[in-house]
């Protein structure tokens, strides 16, 4: 354990809802969260500074920063990322990473044996993955992927074969497109919590790093990149040509 009382603040961009927290070791102390239609380019750093400072904190209090590694939007998870690196670099603390569906999936530790988070990829295809909760502490059983939804769905349903009982919650802006593949695949052990426990959220970003962050797990700023899954539009159009 790095102090006694550990304080991490977190950036979480993958989607079109941008979110930022303070957590401690005591649990949450502050958060906002808002949707951002128009992109996170404008409202990250702003968005953290006014949390920091109406939480009576400022940039340099924290003992590190944690930052939502996608999959997810490109372009948003850049401006996470590189807003987070600044600030990790200007003010010498270290830098924590989270997966997105990670940290999604833990949204609803301990509501369910499973756990399935999905994100829309756009382009017709979701990232997801699937986990086990072990008594709020969730035990990845997939990689992340990007797939359409009915080969994503067979590939969940697949995998569940292979476990234990126990219900499944499905939750993330990717779910409507999957819904009823997932009710007819996985039926009477399909759960779908409420609408806001699928949004990616710094809260749980920043929960998770300090797990990671007691265990001296930090990034490397200089080589940190996005979890992108798969090749972004601007790249496929340049393999195209």
């Amino acid at each position: 354990m790095r102090n006694e009382s550990n304080m991490i603040a977190a950036i979480e961009t993958s989607t079109t809802f941008g979110s930022v927290a303070v957590v401690t070791d005591d649990g949450l102390l502050s958060e906002i969260c808002m949707s951002v239609p128009q992109g996170h380019c404008e409202s990250v750093l702003p968005m953290l500074t006014r949390l920091l400072s109406e939480t009576g904190l400022d940039v340099a209090s924290p003992d590190a920063f944690a930052v939502s590694l996608g999959p997810g939007s490109f372009t948003a998870l850049r401006i996470g990322l590189s807003t987070a690196k600044a600030l990790s670099v200007s003010t010498g603390k270290p830098l924590v990473g989270v997966g997105t569906l990670d940290a999604l999936s833990y949204n609803v530790a301990g509501l369910c044996a499973y756990v399935c988070p999905i994100i829309d990829a756009k382009r017709r295809e979701v990232f997801y993955s699937l986990y086990r909760d072990r008594n709020g502490h969730q035990e990845k059983l997939s990689e992340y992927r990007a797939e359409r939804p009915e080969q994503a769905v067979a590939e969940i349903s697949s995998l569940l074969r292979g476990t234990g009982e126990g219900n499944v919650a499905f939750l993330g802006d990717g779910v409507g497109s999957c819904r009823e593949l997932i009710q007819r695949e996985i039926g009477p052990r399909s759960v779908f919590p409420a609408a806001h426990l699928g949004i990616p959220r710094a809260s749980s970003v920043g929960t998770l790093a300090l797990r990671l962050f007691r265990q001296d797990r930090v990034e490397d700023i200089d080589s940190l990149e996005p979890i992108y899954v798969r090749r972004s539009d601007a790249e496929l159009r340049r393999r195209q040509t």
